[in-house]
């Protein structure tokens, strides 16, 4: 299936488990500024997967489906234990037509931005999954 929508829906409801503060892509202009800590999910691809090309069809390859989640919070260890708490719901977390989610070394980060009061402390955890594994 080549609609992203039930999956990310999915991974957007677990990670509402550990923080109810939850958006994808940004916060929306009719939102004040949230209490921390918040969550923002950046989704991207689905890209097709190095292997499975063209076995049945192109509609039925294999992709590779990824998102960064990041916690922004007062603190760098209020970020870093919720970053934790949402890497722990994720992985191994199987989403609608897609494999169990894993984390991604490399694509994680911490930094604070200190240039507008008050600092802001920020944790980013990338994860990949395989995607498109029901054949329609």
């Amino acid at each position: 299936m080549l609609d992203t929508g039930p999956l990310e829906d999915d991974i957007e409801a677990v990670v509402r488990t550990v923080c109810s503060r939850v958006w994808v892509s940004e916060i929306p202009d009719d939102v004040p500024t949230p209490q921390t800590p918040y969550i923002i999910i950046y989704f991207g691809g689905p890209i097709r997967s190095a292997a499975d090309h063209h076995i049945t069809s192109t509609r039925n390859d294999t992709m590779i489906g990824y998102c960064t989640v990041q916690v922004v919070s007062k603190t760098d260890k209020s970020a870093r234990d919720v970053n934790n708490l949402v890497r722990n719901a994720l992985v191994g977390h199987r989403p609608p037509d897609a494999g169990e989610m894993v984390s991604e070394g490399g694509l994680a980060y911490s930094r604070g931005n200190n240039d507008v009061t008050p600092t802001k402390y920020y944790r980013e955890t990338g994860y990949s999954y395989r995607t498109n594994l029901q054949w329609s």
